[in-house]
């Protein structure tokens, strides 16, 4: 606890699981990067309350959602119209059927990291992955962010604050 409250800037109730919301202007960011285009069969792996799913919907992609925690699945759900299937998607095995994948995963111990390495495996050729991140994607060393940061196209900080309102501080970024 003491590590991800160091690493993130806010401590998380193990209750939450690491969850915090993704703020409006921090889902369009991923919305604007991602080029939706109606009909695009699109990953969110996982979806919250579905703040960025609800976007990419109104932008006409059709959505697969992951998430974890019931309660929120059954939030998303709701919101999104569709059935939110509730499982760990780091246990999903990859098959490269989306057009598009956005996400805001879980940030704690390089979980970040961990879950878009495990997104781009379900990319079609050509597709393309955006999500919010920890800002540690921009600075951090260690071989598995590196691994991560030679397979992006794009990369940049989010304005300070961005995630102020859902409850944190950490520094956040977009990546592509």
């Amino acid at each position: 606890l003491i590590e991800g409250a160091i690493e993130t800037g806010s401590y998380v109730r193990p209750g939450d699981m690491g969850w915090f919301a993704s703020p409006p202007a921090a889902a369009e960011a991923v919305i604007d990067l991602a080029g939706i285009e109606p009909g695009m069969l699109t990953l969110e792996p996982s979806v919250g309350e579905a703040a960025i799913a609800v976007l990419a919907q109104a932008e006409g992609a059709e959505i697969t959602a992951y998430e974890i925690d019931p309660k929120r699945a059954g939030v998303a759900s709701n919101a999104l119209g569709i059935d939110v299937r509730v499982y760990d998607f780091l246990s999903v095995v990859p098959a490269p059927l989306y057009d598009r994948v956005v996400m805001n995963p879980p940030f704690a111990q390089r979980a970040d990291v961990k879950h878009v390495l495990h997104a781009i495996k379900f990319l079609k050729p050509g597709g393309r992955l955006v999500s919010i991140m920890s800002a540690g994607i921009l600075f951090r060393t260690d071989a598995l962010t590196t691994s991560l940061r030679d397979q992006l196209d794009h990369y940049e900080a989010l304005p300070d604050d961005s995630f102020k309102a859902s409850g944190t501080s950490v520094r956040t970024a977009v990546v592509v």
